[in-house]
This record gives structure tokens, sequence and C-alpha cells, in this order.
């Protein structure tokens, strides 16, 4: 079982870390309320890496259903949110 004290709200931890709110919204309308430990563990520390522009390595091991996948995805999102793309390319 997850505790409520391992939990952070997505406003608080978003507000936090700098997450652009387009990414805020979608994360809401996705119904995401809450990051667990792992994730606000993680992520600051993935975006950190990317505002320094420092390359690293990160592995993250834990249990299937503990929100992976979310750590990987934000960080990468937020650096590619205001990327502009002029033209498709094929």
């Amino acid at each position: 079982d997850v505790c409520s004290s391992d939990l952070m709200t997505m406003q608080d931890a978003c507000q936090a870390w700098g997450i652009h709110p387009t990414l805020v919204k979608n994360l809401e309308d996705d119904g995401i309320k809450e990051f667990f430990e792992i994730q606000t563990k993680a992520i600051p520390q993935i975006l950190d890496c990317d505002r320094c522009h420092i390359a690293r390595d990160i592995t993250i091991c834990a249990p299937t259903g503990s929100g992976k996948t979310l750590v990987y995805i934000i960080p990468i999102v937020q650096a590619l949110i205001h990327r502009i793309v002029p033209c498709i390319r094929a």
C-alpha cells in the first residue's frame, strides 16, 4: 500500500519543478492528481540534468506500477515542448 506521506500533489510538484502549464493540464486531463515517491525523487533530478546540460545516464529500479514510465516521459515532453519544427520531414 502507498501511504499518503509518500505522495506529492501534482500541482505542488509541477510548480516546484517548473513544468509547462500545457503539460500540467494534460496530466490533469489524464486523471493524475499525485506523484508517487519514485516520481518525486527522480523527475526533479532528471529535469536538473536537462537544465544544466549535463549528460547523465539514469536507471530506475522500482516495482511494476510504481510510475517509472512517467518519470522518463515528463522530462522528455518538458524538453520538447518549446521545440519549434518549421516543417514536417519524412
